[in-house]
Order: structure tokens, then C-alpha cells, then sequence
């Protein structure tokens, strides 16, 4: 993912020049991206956690969305 998102900077017509090198910025990306992703697999997590008894139902996505929302909320993650 991260050489991905390298190349996309290379690429990018609002990115002028990078002073960094590759490893570098990959070093700082690895951690960064490991944060966020851990946050969303403990979201995800909790919210599955609130709906687990709906597991059959057929509204299932609709009150997974009711609850990552309300969990985003809570935590303050939906704010930009």
C-alpha cells in the first residue's frame, strides 16, 4: 500500500517535489497506516459487537452503517 501511495505522489499534479526518499517515507507512512487501521478494526469490532444478535436479518447493512456512524460520533472520528 505504501509504494502505492509513493507512486501516486510522484504522480500527483499538486505534489511538486518530495524531499524525502522512498524508505523514508515509507518508514512514516508503516506507522501511521498501522494507527488507522487498527482504530477501524476496533470500530468495525464494537459495532458487530452491537448488532450481533441482527446477524440474519435482512436490514443487517442498513443498522451497521446506524451504528459505525454512532460510534464515529462517539469517538469523534467522523470529524474532519
Amino acid at each position: 500500500m505504501t509504494t502505492q501511495i509513493i507512486e501516486s505522489f510522484m504522480q500527483s499534479l499538486h505534489v511538486d517535489e518530495i524531499f524525502a526518499d522512498d524508505a523514508g517515507l515509507r518508514k512514516r507512512m508503516v506507522d501511521i497506516l498501522k494507527k488507522h487501521m487498527l482504530v477501524d478494526d476496533e470500530v468495525d469490532a464494537e459495532v458487530r459487537r452491537r448488532i450481533k444478535n441482527l446477524e440474519r436479518e435482512p436490514q443487517l447493512g442498513v443498522e451497521y452503517q446506524k451504528a459505525l456512524e454512532q460510534i464515529k460520533k462517539n469517538r469523534r472520528l467522523d470529524e474532519k
